[in-house]
């Protein structure tokens, strides 16, 4: 089944900035995807990409593991509030 999405914009300026809008929103999906995978999932699959970090989470120990995990909650409840049942 094919989709097709038509934005019409009749050259104002409101109507331009929503249509600006709404051709960013996959842009910012693929931002949030990309938060997800660069801040919240090194902490549970391989180490960060920076040093600093893994040494900063090395000198906090487990609690560093703790607020990152809470803190990745708390990005999946605001991502669903706004958008539920996307699973990014």
């Amino acid at each position: 089944m094919k989709k097709r999405l038509i934005l019409e914009s009749d050259g104002s300026h409101d109507e331009d900035l929503e249509l600006q809008r709404a051709l960013n929103a996959v842009n910012y999906y693929l931002a949030l995807c990309e938060i997800r995978e660069k801040v919240f999932r090194p902490h549970r699959k391989h180490l960060y990409g920076d040093q600093r970090i893994n040494d900063l989470i090395e000198k906090l120990g487990e609690d560093s593991l703790e607020l990152i995990g809470m803190l990745e909650k708390l990005f999946s409840e605001v991502v669903n509030d706004y958008a539920p049942g996307e699973g990014i």
